[in-house]
């Protein structure tokens, strides 16, 4: 935390530094989806695809939304998944291995808010 909370060092941030501003961008985008999640209303998710789409709705940025719409949701693999990145990529303006680091972090935080809005449907019944 001191990193974090503590005067700005000036120089490069250091490999334990970097660690820890990622770790608070993690915590960030999660509560951020399950904010996003916690808001459907679940009683207008009317089937399975429509929860899929709201899950993928409630990512945090637009990369991770695009992302977990056009790679995670459908389950892309092998050939499909290069023309997918490479296709995405090109329309977000940012490169290949960009889109292909997000898949990993766009999958645990869609698997989270489909869970979410999930268990809000059941509890709306």
């Amino acid at each position: 935390m001191g990193s974090l909370t503590g005067p700005r060092r000036y120089g490069l941030p250091s490999n334990q530094d970097r660690r820890r501003w990622r770790a608070v961008t993690v915590v960030r985008q999660t509560a951020r989806t399950v904010e996003k999640a916690l808001e459907v209303d679940p009683t207008a998710v009317c089937n399975i695809d429509d929860l899929c789409e709201r899950a993928a709705a409630c990512l945090p940025t637009e990369v991770l939304r695009r992302t977990a719409a056009a790679v995670v949701r459908p389950g892309v693999r092998g050939p499909e998944r290069t023309r997918a990145l490479a296709a995405l990529a090109a329309e977000l303006g940012v490169t290949e291995r960009y889109v292909a680091v997000q898949i990993g972090f766009a999958r645990r935080l869609y698997q989270a808010s489909w869970r979410i809005i999930r268990a809000g449907m059941q509890r709306a019944r």
